[in-house]
């Protein structure tokens, strides 16, 4: 039996049923012995080991959490075992690995560190985010958000770079330390004085106007509130083809600015015609008939199901193999079985020149090139 116990975020977190566990005179573990937390089991006078050797001989935090939780259950094979973790048992990778692996299980979640964080800042928000410094991964947050396990300034530094990418340097945020709240700037996330297991850096959520950052949502949210009855009137009388002139000429300006070799302009043009595609998104989900996350989703599984030599069973050594699976996997999602299918599919719409080049680029693969006319 193996009991998994969140130990909250202080000595006097320790819920009636967890002490009951800790007393009935099985195994004590605790993951460390050098949080405030461990001193609630401390205070109860009950024998424990800890695993702060572990600490010592793992090469980075997944090999960490492998073997404690390799060395409980090894123990837990001789009698039963009480883990005790700082914090909730959810924020504990660890404690999950235990329980996901051990047949017979009880768990006592505790006092969220994330949880103890907010209300320390007094941010109530539902909709909240919490995520171990050390679990970051692929991610993209949201907020209200708490980032909790900063117990170092590198880790700090590591933490503020990449919320100031997302959120800008002087986003108002709280570091909370010890239980208590500080407000201060992002910048400011990896130069305080002091900081261990208690400290957690919280974001509240940012008003629209006031960021200086954005991402594809806040642009779909923008583009929504210029199409609203008061919003703007240019924008409100739009339709798929009242703007179908512009985007070809985004299009344009976009490839100028490549053709420039100016950054700024091309950061600035990519905008533009990612602007289009939003609104075009925008009068979509108006109509009913489609969605900004439709979009997404279509274009999406179109890229995973035509690099099927990246994500499939398809092989492809150079760029031209690379092309011939593409071009294979768009005729079949596209239904396409003959030349002239594929022939006829060329957008009526672009300039001659350009739909002549791409009509003969489609013949020449059907054995249609006539290099000498």
């Amino acid at each position: 039996m193996v009991t998994v116990v969140g130990l909250g975020c202080g000595r006097e977190d320790i819920s009636d049923g967890a002490r009951k566990a800790l007393l009935s005179g099985g195994k004590v573990i605790l993951r460390t012995g050098e949080t405030p937390a461990a001193q609630g089991v401390k205070d109860l006078g009950v024998e424990f080991s800890t695993l702060d050797y572990i600490y010592g001989i793992s090469r980075n935090f997944d090999t960490l959490n492998k073997k404690l939780a390799s060395a409980v259950l090894e123990e837990a094979k001789e009698r039963d075992v009480i883990y005790c973790v700082d914090g909730s048992v959810s924020e504990d990778v660890s404690a999950q690995m235990v329980m996901r692996r051990a047949k017979n299980v009880k768990v006592y979640g505790g006092v969220s560190k994330a949880d103890s964080a907010f209300a320390a800042a007094k941010i109530f928000s539902r909709n909240r985010m919490s995520v171990s410094a050390y679990g970051w991964g692929d991610i993209r947050p949201s907020l209200p958000l708490a980032v909790y396990d900063l117990d170092c300034d590198l880790v700090a530094g590591d933490i503020k770079l990449r919320l100031c990418e997302l959120f800008g340097d002087e986003a108002e945020c709280y570091y909370v330390h010890g239980g208590k709240a500080k407000k201060i700037r992002l910048f400011e996330a990896d130069r305080q004085k002091e900081y261990d297991s208690t400290s957690v850096l919280v974001m509240d959520e940012i008003p629209l106007l006031k960021r200086t950052r954005f991402n594809y949502d806040d642009l779909v949210k923008i583009l929504n509130l210029l199409r609203a009855p008061n919003g703007c009137p240019w924008d409100r009388a739009q339709t798929h083809e009242s703007i179908r002139q512009n985007m070809i000429e985004e299009a344009y300006e976009l490839v100028d600015a490549i053709d420039s070799k100016d950054d700024s302009k091309v950061l600035e043009e990519t905008g533009d015609v990612l602007m289009q595609g939003a609104f075009h998104s925008v009068l979509g989900q108006e109509r009913g008939a489609f969605s900004a996350d439709d979009v997404l989703s279509a274009v999406c599984s179109k890229l995973i199901y035509r690099h099927s030599h990246i994500f499939g069973k398809d092989k492809a050594t150079d760029e031209a193999s690379a092309l011939s699976v593409w071009d294979k996997n768009k005729q079949a999602e596209k239904g396409q079985k003959t030349g002239s299918e594929s022939v006829c599919d060329v957008p009526k719409v672009l300039p001659a020149v350009m739909r002549a080049q791409k009509v003969a680029k489609r013949a020449a693969k059907y054995g249609y090139d006539f290099k000498d006319v």
